[in-house]
């Protein structure tokens, strides 16, 4: 026994698995005994008749160790195969801790047992243990020198490991799954329904005592029962009387809260009608300064200006004149303005929404391609028969007149009739 030595369960668990402790040992409320959790390799499956291979770089790395921690330990597999409440309930007998790599492949752990009964007959009897595992994709089946060999895929899930007669990673051998020192070597051997038997046996034992304290916990709640039905009837008589006082001082207070609420709503009434002429107010002095226009600097007036010079030119193909600025209107946003009126000519441009571009920069080169097109769009609309005079502003602000197109419409009414020679006059 430990519990007079200072270590803590940690310690001892430590001690256990590298050996300097034997197995098992008693700490204070538990036995703690090292038994396998698993072992890597080929093995044969009785139950499923087929050899199986348990990869070991799925189980023997720190990160499976880690797993272990927690991990139930039960009496005998459950027919479902993996816990549910009801079985944990029935089966557990304690829970794992301090895993390790351990020799032949194989990984063990510190099981924490808390039933006396489940200990002592581990500690007098050579069991094994079992895991389950289950994975999340499906086991594929090889063939190795004639024979199927089942390969099972990474562990998803380590439901639980059970104390049994026979492990399966016993490896048809004596079993080894349990590790009990204190065993004499010239104990009987027991054969596997004796095994089961006695372990059975707890089992059932531990149901019996289960429903010995179920009955007890019913007559309790049926004694409890009885003692609160009498509380909640003197309670309701209570609750009544208070409900009726309760009541009472609602009515009161909701009177009083209904003429406040009312004298509110009254003040209320008044300071929004205020609020509203105010409001009135200040909307129709913001809109008498969105009115006024905005002052522009000499560099502004420059660049609009040239604007309007540039964008004549162009509107002129057309046979109209630019758009004049707005009062106030800022360089870019009349630059912008222009822009969208001949934008449908432009292939590239027609799409672009132009109030996105923020950049001057941007906005120059889209003004010069919309411009060009808009331009040679002017110049092909002309067609045979006509003639479109163009007229644009030079440098000194003179009106200078071109014409585009066939001047033979110009010219056609100042032209004689064609003529033609037929005989010439040899007498004359």
């Amino acid at each position: 026994m430990l519990a007079q030595q200072a270590l803590n369960e940690t310690d001892v668990a430590a001690l256990i698995a590298d050996g300097t402790l034997s197995s098992p040992q008693y700490f204070y409320n538990m036995w703690m005994f090292a038994i396998r959790v698993t072992g890597t390799g080929v093995t044969w499956r009785s139950a499923d008749q087929e050899m199986t291979f348990r990869n070991p770089d799925d189980y023997l790395t720190p990160e499976f160790l880690q797993r272990v921690a927690g991990v139930p330990l039960i009496w005998l597999h459950p027919e479902k195969r993996t816990l549910d409440s009801d079985e944990f309930s029935k089966r557990v007998i304690g829970t794992l801790t301090n895993a390790w790599v351990a020799d032949k492949g194989e990984v063990w752990a510190v099981a924490r047992v808390y039933d006396a009964e489940a200990a002592e007959i581990m500690a007098t009897r050579q069991l094994s243990t079992s895991p389950t595992v289950k994975f999340s994709e499906v086991a594929q089946s090889i063939i190795v020198d004639g024979q199927p060999l089942l390969v099972e895929p990474s562990p998803e899930l380590l439901d639980h490991v059970a104390i049994c007669e026979q492990g399966v990673w016993d490896k048809l051998l004596a079993p080894t799954g349990v590790k009990s020192d204190s065993i004499p070597e010239e104990a009987e051997k027991m054969d596997e329904e004796k095994i089961v038997a006695l372990i059975n046996k707890a089992i059932d034992a531990r149901l019996a005592k289960a429903d010995e304290e179920k009955e007890a916990k019913a007559k309790a709640d049926a004694e409890e029962a009885a003692k609160k039905e009498k509380a909640d009837a003197e309670d309701k008589e209570a609750e009544e009387a208070k409900a009726k006082a309760d009541a009472e001082e609602k009515a009161a207070k909701e009177k009083a809260d209904a003429e406040a609420k009312e004298k509110a709503d009254a003040e209320e009434a008044e300071k929004m009608a205020k609020e509203k002429a105010d409001s009135q107010i200040l909307q129709e002095i913001a809109e008498l300064r969105s009115r006024i226009p905005t002052e522009l600097s000499d560099e502004e007036r420059n660049e609009v200006a040239e604007a309007q010079v540039k964008a004549d030119s162009v509107f002129s193909s057309f046979g109209k004149r630019a758009p004049i600025p707005l009062s106030g209107e800022k360089p870019m946003a009349y630059r912008r303005r222009l822009m969208i009126q001949l934008q449908e000519h432009s292939p590239d441009y027609k799409a672009v929404d132009l109030s996105a571009i923020a950049d001057s920069q941007l906005l120059s080169t889209a003004e010069k391609h919309i411009y060009a097109d808009a331009q040679k769009a002017a110049s092909l609309s002309v067609g045979p028969g006509m003639l479109r005079e163009i007229k644009r502003a030079d440098a000194t602000g003179r009106q200078i007149s071109t014409f585009e197109g066939d001047p033979a419409v110009t010219w056609a009414p100042f032209q004689s009739g064609k003529r033609q020679v037929t005989s010439f006059n040899n007498q004359a």
